[in-house]
Parts: C-alpha cells; sequence; structure tokens
C-alpha cells in the first residue's frame, strides 16, 4: 500500500509542476494579449497560475474588455496544458512496445505458504491427486 501512496504522490506533483510551468511559460508569451498593465504585472513572474480562479476573473466583472482579455488568454494557455498532458501517457503508450519481455519465474522456491495436513507431490498437485497416506489408506 505504500509503494502505490508513494506513485500516487510522485504523479501529482509531476502533474502539477509540468502543468504550472506550461501555464506560467505560455502566460509569459500571451502577456501582450491583456492592455492593462497592473494586472499584466500582477500575473506575470509566475503568479498567473495562482491567480487561475474564477474569483479572480469575476474581479473583473465591471471591466468587460480587460475580463474577456483575461479569459482568452486563460483560455489558450489550456489548450496548450491539455495537449501536453496528453503527449505524456501517448509518449508512454509508444514506448511500451519497445520494451523488452522480462519472463517471470514459475517455481516459488519459499518457505514461506500454507502447510498442509495431507502434503502432496508437484505432480499430484498439478493433477489434483493428493499424495496417499499409508495410515489411511484402506486397499
Amino acid at each position: 500500500m505504500r509503494t502505490w501512496a508513494v506513485i500516487r504522490s510522485f504523479g501529482t506533483i509531476w502533474g502539477i509542476l509540468i502543468s504550472a510551468v506550461v501555464f506560467n511559460l505560455r502566460f509569459a508569451q500571451l502577456a501582450t494579449r491583456i492592455s492593462d498593465t497592473a494586472v499584466k504585472s500582477l500575473l506575470l513572474r509566475g503568479q498567473v497560475y495562482e491567480h487561475a480562479t474564477g474569483s479572480f476573473v469575476n474581479f473583473f466583472r465591471d471591466q468587460p474588455v480587460l475580463r474577456s482579455q483575461i479569459i482568452s488568454v486563460y483560455s489558450d494557455i489550456l489548450k496548450l496544458v491539455w495537449q501536453v498532458a496528453i503527449e505524456i501517457p501517448g509518449l508512454g503508450f509508444f514506448l511500451v512496445f519497445f520494451e523488452k519481455e522480462v519472463k517471470l519465474r514459475t517455481k516459488l522456491e519459499t518457505e514461506f505458504g500454507m502447510k498442509q495436513k495431507n502434503p502432496t507431490t508437484a505432480d499430484d498437485a498439478e493433477s489434483g491427486k493428493e499424495k496417499s497416506d499409508p495410515e489411511t489408506n484402506v486397499d
């Protein structure tokens, strides 16, 4: 269970990190589309991902032109974030075809396991027969 938690946490961290990096880099390219310099400077330097909320956008409700500019920039950024997010598992899908097959063991060599009252041999176990016990055998 711990291994799954570590893998899940690792995936979550990388998913957020990659999204934030793409989000911030793309905003730096599209920042010129926002006319208000105060809003632009508020969102630059890595702050755009932090302010990507509905309440931030609704704060500019009384300025419809600026609000539409912010929404337009956010929409274009999210398109790229989703495209990058789709490419990562797509790359993993194609890498599977280059993966080598690993032969797994077919016989367990361990002393751990359930103990049986009437032990069976490996051949008898496969055929479903139990090993005959001389004390219980009535032949």
